[in-house]
């Protein structure tokens, strides 16, 4: 190939590399939970049962506020008359018409009923308050579940680059090998199994190549948008500074989602047996009404009638005997508070054991990470200074194998480390009640 062609090769090869690029979104995590919040259908549905629960709190959802009701009437009536007067007379008509006109306006309203309404106006607010802890649990799970993917991209990114930097070392040695074998200092064997390592690395490669995308295709999923949509994580696995474990448990205490959501099933059960308990109180109710009629008959007594009255009065009762129920009532949910008390103990032990445990989970990732590190620094000089004694035929090509393979191993350990980490340190903000917060 002349130089011209090779210049020109290169000019291409960039040209379209970077044409690639720039089609390519790049897609920072923040950007990630932007879009997920934005087109999550989860998310949305219960952002609906939020504002649901906040429409139902009003005085008049809880029985504060009177009723007030409107009605109007109309009637005629065509009839054949045939009567006989007490006075002797008669009244026969063929054809006779009478007509009614009515309206009015009643007004019903509950001026007591054992501090019910009050009950169940509080009751209202804290439904509400519990699908604003539900909400927030739906948006943690939500963003544990995109952070997790976006980092198993940037995971597969990277082990996908490791894979590259073995590829071009075997490239390097087979490169020797053929070098070698044409001077005839090594034999076509040697050259042959270098071939073979060689296509095996790229053989890895490309699997490696189409499980990152795989895995770009899940986070475009959970982002609620076109799967093959082409992008590139801009984020690395950087650490956050180290935690404090009592830190996690005091936050976690006093902001977990699923330890609110318990206390708030609790208080809305107290809140039941505190509305059961207002049915041994009497109840008084106020109605009152403005009414007008008006009617005309061509038969009967009367010919003409009009009517404007003021009508008002109140009613008090008290439950004398129900057949038992509202007792047997009352002590269910005596029990069912006792339950919800059980409840939270186990929440609140549960969280704590997740906390303790993601944390001795999240401390050994890091150790080993550092380690590996490590690690992966020496593997690399030593794959350096192998690839020297092996151009120079000191070094066998099963000895040469072993040390790279060690360096893609010692890469892969270490890339995987640093993502434990990362999935600990999410989980950690989660149980914490801090994920929404970071």
């Amino acid at each position: 190939m002349t130089l011209r062609k090779m210049m020109m090769s290169v000019w291409i090869l960039a040209l379209l590399t970077s044409s690639f690029a720039l089609a390519q979104e790049s897609l920072s995590l923040s950007d990630a939970i932007r879009i997920g919040l934005e087109n999550n259908y989860s998310i949305h549905i219960s952002k609906n049962d939020t504002k649901i629960s906040e429409n139902n709190v009003s005085l008049g959802n809880a029985g504060m506020l009177p009723r007030i009701d409107a009605n109007a009437a109309i009637g005629n009536t065509i009839a054949n008359v045939d009567q006989e007067l007490a006075s002797g007379q008669s009244n026969v008509r063929t054809g006779a018409t009478s007509s009614t006109r009515s309206a009015g306006v009643a007004l019903t309203w509950t001026l007591f009923d054992g501090f019910k309404m009050f009950t169940s106006y509080d009751k209202l607010k804290e439904i509400q308050r519990v699908g604003d802890i539900a909400y927030r649990n739906t948006v943690e799970t939500t963003l544990s579940r995109i952070i997790t993917q976006y980092y198993d991209v940037i995971a597969e990114k990277n082990t996908l680059d490791a894979l590259r930097e073995t590829v071009d070392v075997s490239q390097k040695r087979l490169d020797i090998s053929k070098s070698r074998t044409e001077l005839g200092a090594d034999s076509r064997q040697k050259l042959l199994q270098a071939t073979i390592d060689f296509n095996e690395d790229r053989a890895a490669f490309l699997r490696q190549k189409v499980t990152l995308e795989r895995s770009k295709i899940t986070l475009n999923q959970l982002l609620a948008r076109n799967s093959d949509k082409e992008f590139e994580p801009s984020d690395s696995l950087a650490l956050k500074p180290k935690f404090s474990l009592e830190d996690l448990r005091q936050k976690a205490l006093a902001g977990n989602t699923l330890l609110q959501l318990a206390i708030g099933s609790k208080n809305i059960a107290e809140y039941d047996a505190k509305l059961l308990n207002s049915g041994w109180y009497p109840s008084l109710s106020l109605a009152s009404g403005l009414n007008y009629s008006k009617s005309q008959s061509q038969f009967g007594a009367v010919s003409a009638s009009t009517s404007l009255g003021f009508t008002y009065g109140l009613t008090a009762s008290i439950n004398l005997f129900e057949g038992g129920n509202l007792r047997r009532q009352s002590e269910n949910a005596r029990l069912l508070i006792l339950s919800n008390e059980e409840n939270i103990a186990l929440v609140k032990q549960q969280v704590e054991s997740d906390v303790s445990r993601t944390y001795r989970q999240y401390n050994a990732t890091i150790e080993l990470m550092q380690l590996e590190t490590e690690n992966m620094a020496l593997t690399k000089q030593n794959v350096e200074i192998s690839l020297q004694r092996y151009s120079f035929g000191n070094m066998t090509e099963f000895e040469f194998r072993q040390t790279q393979k060690s360096m893609t191993d010692a890469e892969n350990r270490t890339i995987k480390s640093l993502y434990d980490a990362k999935i600990a340190e999410t989980e950690l903000l989660r149980l914490s009640g801090g994920l929404v917060n970071q």
